[in-house]
């Protein structure tokens, strides 16, 4: 088992181990509604940014797309 099998194994574990830091460190107080909210408008803050660095053409990818992109969102 080379590298290529351990790099993807440490993401998952450290993915794992940050939600849970991060989960207990939510509020109890705060709404759920609101704390998603908030953790879905970072990720796609964090993804239109990956996508500007990334993305070759936002019009030309948008008429690539179909209605299951937006379904996803559902």
């Amino acid at each position: 088992m080379g590298l290529t099998y351990w790099i993807p194994f440490f993401i998952v574990v450290l993915g794992n181990i940050g939600y849970h830091v991060v989960a207990k460190a939510t509020p109890v107080s705060a709404p759920p509604f609101l704390a998603l909210s908030v953790t879905y408008l970072v990720s796609f803050f964090l993804c239109a940014a990956a996508y500007v660095v990334t993305g070759p053409s936002l019009r030309q990818d948008l008429s690539a797309s179909n209605w299951a992109s937006a379904a996803w969102g559902l």
